[in-house]
């Protein structure tokens, strides 16, 4: 070994090792937070002090700070963690239904309206049947983004292998963040050490190296995925065939961690609290009162002594407790000095819940989304709660887009580029050139209905944009989970059986409009018709600002119904 080598060896150690007790015995570095050593960059957050624990974080390439040991010891105790306690389970099951809901909806977006409808019917057809898109037969694209998402919170990442039935159409394959791993297993399934990729030939994938179940390759990228299989050897899919959901915290980082990694401790802690706390509460309850007796009365034990809730006299078949013979809740006779004494227990002390309350808000915080989304939501006002609401939204929206980056953009692309090589779809065509379109791929995915605590509200601002055409019918329509061609189609289907009606039966549109007006808002037009001041003369004078407040203030302590009639006409003169 060169002594260039020994020496750049020997400042990494001194890098990574703690400075010594004594470097600032005599200073007044420490007392400021730093030593001797650290005091001259001028940068306390790099300083040493006694008044501090030692920070440890040894590694600082991304690329292997997270050990296949790390990753498998968080996915373990995630899981158990996930089994037993229902904060981890509201935090994953709640966060992902948040993001994937009821599916988010594709749509073709090519200039060939008639290719964007067959292509969206094919897709259907393919996506929304979980026996042609499963091979396992468990899932279709819309109940996959939510379980994919739960894996990929859950365990840090899961594989979706892209495959093909007998017949040859798509289908997919879908492995935990359990199945993808470097360690072999033996024959009940245990651990039985790593084994990495020999010489670096990346298992015929042209080079690379393996590391934690992913085969890299040039410039960090994947090659590659080592999947366990059922007899507990492994089979290599090449990186093309796979889609890797993972949310990668950094450039160099292989695999993804749980969603909940930062909070393991916490939920531990506040678990194994919870259970002390509820035992506390057992014990201190079990007894409901005692006699404690003076020390001054003959025979009496010691003082202070509690005994059992069960009072006891001697029988002759054994003991009879004196509750079976008085019944319950009496108080038996007491000698000289004795006194009740009833327990009055205060747990669970309201420091205790402030310190549980304190974890969960580090937990979730921790995960990127506000406490009250997932603990004690009641806590909030109105104000607030939009808020928390409209953060917690920004959060969706940036996992909703790497949802359709990852995945989804990907299923689109390859089924629909699949059924056009094999001739299942024609290509799409300019409607006026009529040649052929080369964005066949061109699409979009809308997400499902935004949070809202509000829908009359929200509901009427969202027709009220469609008014406006600030808002698509295709948003608005996908938001609830339904196709917008469909539903025009259908409101159109409607308008045209109506307007043969009104032909049929000698009427107008305007009939139809009078009809639906009466039917619809029958106490205000009985209220306009009753009352002269609300008549429809365009000549009427018109009450000014202060009156017409006046008067439809009253108004709506007389008569609602008139008062929104009345309003409604003043609102249409002005406009």
């Amino acid at each position: 070994m060169s002594s260039r080598s020994r020496a750049a060896k020997a400042a990494a150690r001194a890098e990574q090792s703690p400075p010594r007790v004594g470097a600032d015995a005599g200073g007044f570095g420490g007392s400021f937070g730093g030593g001797f050593g650290g005091m001259n960059n001028g940068y306390q957050g790099a300083d040493w002090s006694r008044l501090r624990g030692y920070v440890y974080f040894p590694q600082l390439d991304t690329r292997v700070a997270v050990s296949s040991y790390t990753r498998t010891e968080i996915l373990r105790r995630v899981r158990f963690l996930y089994a037993n306690n229902g904060l981890c389970r509201r935090l994953i099951d709640g966060l992902s239904r948040m993001v994937a809901g009821t599916g988010l909806v594709p749509h073709a977006s090519t200039k060939d309206p008639v290719f964007n409808r067959a292509a969206l019917a094919y897709w259907s057809a393919y996506a929304n049947s979980r026996f042609s898109y499963d091979l396992g037969g468990r899932y279709n694209c819309s109940g996959s983004q939510y379980h994919c998402t739960r894996f990929q919170f859950r365990d840090g990442d899961y594989l979706q292998a892209q495959a093909r039935t007998a017949a040859g159409d798509p289908a997919n394959v879908f492995y935990e963040g359990h199945q993808c791993a470097s360690g072999n297993f033996d024959s009940a399934g245990a651990y039985a050490g790593a084994e990495d990729d020999p010489g670096g030939l990346g298992f015929g994938l042209g080079g690379g190296s393996s590391y934690d179940g992913v085969i890299v390759g040039p410039h960090n990228s994947a090659l590659g995925y080592r999947v366990r299989t059922a007899d507990n050897g492994f089979v290599i899919l090449p990186a093309r065939d796979v889609i890797f959901g993972c949310d990668y915290d950094t450039a160099g980082q292989r695999r993804g961690l749980s969603i909940a990694h930062h909070a393991v401790n916490n939920m531990l802690d506040a678990s194994e609290i919870q259970s002390f706390v509820k035992a506390g509460v057992k014990i201190a309850n079990q007894y409901g009162h005692w006699i404690e007796r003076g020390v001054a009365v003959a025979g009496a034990p010691t003082a202070g002594s509690r005994g059992g809730n069960k009072f006891e006299i001697p029988g002759a078949g054994g003991p009879i407790t004196i509750e079976r013979i008085m019944g319950p809740g009496v108080i038996p006779q007491l000698q000289p000095g004795d006194q009740v004494k009833f327990n009055t227990s205060a747990h669970p002390h309201p420091n205790q819940l402030g310190l549980i309350d304190y974890l969960i808000r580090d937990i979730a915080w921790g995960a990127g989304i506000s406490p009250e989304i997932v603990w004690n939501v009641a806590a909030l006002g109105g104000a607030n709660t939009r808020f928390v609401l409209a953060d917690a939204q920004s959060w969706i929206n940036l996992k909703q887009q790497q949802l359709v980056d990852t995945k989804l953009s990907r299923e689109w692309i390859t089924v629909i580029g699949d059924a056009l090589a094999r001739k299942k779809l024609r290509a799409p065509r300019d409607p006026v050139s009529n040649e052929v379109i080369p964005q066949w791929w061109a699409h979009q995915w809308i997400p499902p209905a935004r949070l809202t605590v509000d829908w009359g509200r929200d509901g009427k601002l969202q027709l009220e944009q469609i008014k406006l055409g600030a808002l698509s019918f295709k948003n608005y329509f996908a938001w609830q989970g339904l196709d917008y061609l469909e539903q025009l189609d259908q409101s159109l289907d409607e308008l045209q059986h109506i307007k043969q009606g009104l032909d049929a039966r000698d009427l107008t549109w305007a009939d139809w409009a009078a009809l639906r007006a009466t039917s619809g808002n029958g106490a205000a037009n009985t209220a306009i018709a009753a009352d002269p001041d609300l008549g429809d003369d365009p000549d009427a004078p018109q009450p000014d600002t202060a009156d017409a407040n006046d008067r439809l203030g009253a108004l709506l302590k007389e008569n609602p119904a008139k008062a929104r009639a009345w309003l409604d006409q003043l609102i249409q003169k002005a406009a």
